[in-house]
């Protein structure tokens, strides 16, 4: 039996011959001959002999195996109904060999694998910040300090760039304060020495 075929516009040509029984060469009665195949190549390369050597080839070269083949020549054959009703893995690795997706689902993965290692770093993140936004000690004189209160009770869920934003904002009022504090001290050193050189 002699299939000829054609794929990247290259014909190749396989010649199988099914077990049979045929004909001692010694003596008499009959033995059985296995099954044979050959695969002719388009180019000067040496033709690939035995069955499961040219199956292996033909799978390799066309990213198909017979079942899979089959069923794709179901889509050609407008029999559509018997690959939808194929296993989703199933039906997945088909349309994976038609299109020869392996690649992009490989970097899928990995994706899937970084995006998962970067959610957790990032609620490991969030945490340990939510615990130090939660320890914060402050006195209840300003609007910005009721609304970190606020976030505050709320264990700054989803609060914590803004929850940042107002600390910042609540220490730069705080160090202008100091900053003022630090003024008045020294204008009122400055009396004291006065007053004590007066004293004396």
């Amino acid at each position: 039996m002699e299939f000829v075929f054609e794929y990247g516009k290259k014909r190749y040509t396989i010649k199988r011959n099914p077990e049979y029984l045929r004909p001692k060469n010694r003596g008499e009665g009959d033995t059985m001959q296995k099954a044979d195949a050959v695969l002719f190549f388009p180019d000067e390369r040496a033709p690939i002999t035995k069955s499961k050597e040219v199956t292996k080839e033909i799978k390799n070269l066309i990213g198909l195996d017979r079942k899979q083949f089959a069923q794709i020549a179901m889509i050609a054959q407008g029999d559509f109904q018997k690959l939808l009703f194929a296993g989703t893995e199933e039906r997945s690795e088909i349309f994976r060999q038609i299109f020869d997706t392996k690649h992009f689902q490989k970097i899928q993965e990995k994706l899937k694998t970084a995006a998962k290692n970067q959610w957790k770093e990032y609620d490991e993140l969030k945490r340990s910040i939510s615990q130090d936004l939660d320890g914060i000690i402050f006195t209840k004189d300003s609007a910005v300090s009721e609304k970190l209160e606020a976030y505050a009770k709320e264990k700054f869920d989803g609060r914590i760039g803004e929850g940042m934003s107002l600390l910042k904002e609540l220490c730069e009022t705080d160090n202008r304060k100091i900053k003022e504090l630090d003024r008045e001290i020294s204008e009122y050193e400055k009396k004291i020495q006065d007053e004590n050189q007066k004293i004396g």
